[in-house]
């Protein structure tokens, strides 16, 4: 009896159940197709597990994609607003240093998010080298 837990949580019990020897069959002919059948669903279960380990690693690419789209829509809002609250009337002369840091903020943000293709791309690569 095999146990398979599947993607959704779910979980499945495999029994096999073995088929006796047919009528004429020789005893080397059933033992061939009894590790033919094993190796059958032995293959199975591979297939199985691999599409398993292959739906985890896209949701966690997509959950480190879309936190990180998070995080640059956070700084692109911050830095709006903080040009927009931002005005020399109201500030005085510290208008002079806060006002580009906002205009950079928003810059980058815009430039993250253009970029952030390639820049995964990169991050997976350099994570890659680090790890030999």
């Amino acid at each position: 009896m095999i146990r398979v837990t599947l993607a959704d949580g779910t979980a499945e019990v495999m029994e096999r159940e073995i088929e006796p020897r047919r009528p004429g069959e020789t005893l080397y002919d059933f033992m061939l197709r009894s590790a033919h059948e094993t190796s059958l669903e032995a293959r199975a279960l591979r297939a199985l597990l691999d599409a398993h380990v292959a739906s985890l690693g896209a949701e966690r690419a997509s959950v480190v994609r879309r936190r990180r789209a998070m995080l640059v829509g956070q700084s692109f809002i911050s830095g709006l607003v903080a040009s927009v609250l931002i005005r020399p009337d109201t500030v005085g002369d510290a208008w002079i240093i806060a006002m580009p840091v906002a205009v950079l903020t928003l810059g980058a943000s815009l430039v993250l998010s253009f970029f952030m293709p390639a820049l995964d791309k990169g991050v997976v690569r350099m994570a890659r080298w680090w790890r030999r």
